[in-house]
């Protein structure tokens, strides 16, 4: 049923040329594909995210007389990222705005939330190298102060 809902969608999902529009405050989410153990349980995707502002929960349903068929719950966020974005196309929508506001001398704050397992520190760091990590936005930040030369005290 989710596959044949799927079917019919025409999907534009975010990228790199779309534009970034400058909110005060920003509601963004991310979805992220289905990890090895929950594929090899043949558990169901659920979501669906069709473009670059809505996510459908899918929630598969059965009437008395054992029909099945698929409730749809749309929601609308600021920016919906879907499984194949990467962290520099979350960036480019999220953070990178927020860094423009700090070294004119305002405030920003980066709010992360969802479950264990959800990919929280994924989307903030980036990618685990060996027993390192690279953290995105405190390089970003950092090539920015060696760019404008500005020293900040804390």
């Amino acid at each position: 049923m989710i596959n044949d809902y799927r079917s019919q969608i025409d999907f534009r999902p975010i990228s790199p040329s779309d534009t970034v529009t400058d909110n005060r405050i920003s509601v963004c989410i991310r979805k992220r594909p289905l990890d090895k153990r929950e594929i090899t349980k043949k558990e169901i995707d659920v979501v669906t995210v069709p473009n670059k502002d809505h996510v459908v929960v899918h929630q598969p349903q059965q009437k008395v007389d054992l029909t099945k068929y698929l409730e749809n719950q749309k929601f609308r966020f600021d920016y919906a990222f879907d499984e194949d974005c990467d962290n520099e196309i979350v960036y480019q929508f999220t953070a990178q705005p927020l860094i423009k506001t700090v070294f004119e001398g305002g405030y920003a704050t980066v709010f992360a939330y969802g479950q264990t397992g959800s990919g929280k520190t994924h989307t903030m760091s980036g990618a685990f190298t060996g027993k390192t990590q690279v953290c995105f936005l405190c390089t970003l930040i950092l090539c920015e102060i060696k760019k404008t030369k500005t020293l900040f005290l804390f």
